[in-house]
């Protein structure tokens, strides 16, 4: 009965830390509950990146990231690709005729309101011409 006083102090603290603590726990959670639900959306590989892909081979060749393109190819146009090299041997490298151009949209809700989309991918179909094999 002596140190009943401390018990009290102590009880009047955590009430006050509750009181405080927990709107500041449920607003936390809806921020990050949120950022999750804007950063779930369904995102490929090659979202961002020009992929270009052999038709004959059946098969992707290259990625080259939007922020690093100079220019889009066009029907027709040649284009030289590295490849990938794997243990000294280069796979899918030479040059290619371009046979399609394909532009993937997707929905920006970021965006203006008078401009809803943006481009999320271009796929370049290919037919090899020579390689480097």
């Amino acid at each position: 009965m002596i140190f009943t006083w401390p018990d009290q102090i102590i009880s009047r603290v955590a009430d006050v830390l509750t009181l405080i603590g927990v709107p500041v726990l449920i607003s936390s959670m809806w921020g990050f509950y949120q950022q999750f639900k804007k950063e779930r959306q369904p995102r490929g590989v090659s979202e961002n990146c020009v992929s270009f892909y052999d038709v004959n081979a059946k098969c992707a060749i290259n990625l080259v990231p939007f922020k690093q393109l100079a220019v889009i190819p066009r029907v027709g146009d040649n284009v030289y690709l590295p490849g990938e090299t794997d243990k000294e041997r280069n796979y899918g490298g030479g040059k290619y005729e371009v046979v399609r151009v394909d532009f993937h949209y997707r929905e920006d809700s970021e965006a203006h309101p008078f401009i809803p989309a943006t481009t999320s991918a271009i796929e370049i179909m290919v037919r090899k011409i020579a390689g480097y094999d």
